[in-house]
């Protein structure tokens, strides 16, 4: 994986939900840019179509993920086969990844999977994370920052 952007260098951000978008465009922190397409009402995402034609043209230097769980045995999970097209292919448009997950999402599967925990540079979690857990990903090659 790649070393990343260095610090003075300009963010474009690439955010498929209004919720992270919005933010980083009104406090001047990127150039923010959404895909083309359906916005999902309930969740302010955009449909998976929409990201997955958006990612196929992105290239990012860091990507910031979430997932519904990971564990060593059974890698990075989500409960619909549409968030793990998505997630698969944010990893592959990424120089470096980095997955935030509180504790308790490191304890358990969901029903899709979109990865390895070897796909991961960086965990942020909190401090109710397994250790096991955490002794793993380190072993994998990941960073691993524990959040108060």
């Amino acid at each position: 994986r790649g070393a990343g952007p260095s610090r003075n260098a300009p963010v474009t951000a690439l955010c498929l939900s209004l919720r992270a978008a919005l933010p980083l465009g009104e406090g001047g922190v990127a150039t923010v840019s959404t895909p083309d397409g359906t916005l999902m009402p309930e969740s302010l995402r955009y449909e998976a179509a929409s990201c997955l034609r958006a990612l196929g043209e992105f290239r990012a230097d860091v990507a910031i993920v979430g997932t519904c769980s990971a564990s060593p045995a059974m890698g990075l999970t989500v409960t619909t086969h549409q968030d793990a097209q998505v997630k698969r292919a944010i990893l592959a448009s990424s120089a470096r990844v980095v997955l935030a997950a509180t504790g308790d999402k490191l304890s358990r599967t969901s029903s899709f999977r979109f990865g390895d925990i070897e796909d991961i540079d960086d965990l942020v979690t909190t401090r109710d994370a397994p250790q096991v857990t955490l002794d793993a990903f380190r072993a994998a090659g990941s960073r691993v920052h524990v959040a108060d």
